[in-house]
């Protein structure tokens, strides 16, 4: 309904999609976990250089990785991209 939406915009618990789902996306003990559909590949966007991408190999997709963001990092969002090149992302994530 539209006060359930609203309270999940509020409390920043949405993602953005042009295609993929964002199954999950969880911390547990200060490492990022993301449960998606099958896609190419998983990126960890993070401020500067720190983030990670988990590719696809051997034309298997991927649908989980997990990244533990190092100390430098202060904020990290998720971003699946599948064979189309269609994208979802996540809000940042800022206590992990």
């Amino acid at each position: 309904n539209a006060e359930a939406i609203l309270a999940a915009v509020r409390s920043g618990l949405f993602y953005a999609s042009c295609g993929p789902t964002l199954e999950h996306v969880g911390i547990d003990d200060g490492v990022v976990r993301v449960r998606t559909s099958p896609v190419a590949y998983i990126s960890f966007v993070c401020n500067g250089p720190y983030g990670a991408h988990m590719y696809r190999e051997g034309g298997s997709p991927v649908t989980e990785a997990e990244f533990r963001p190092p100390p430098e990092a202060f904020y990290v969002r998720v971003e699946a991209t599948d064979l189309a090149g269609r994208t979802a992302w996540s809000n940042p994530i800022f206590n992990f």
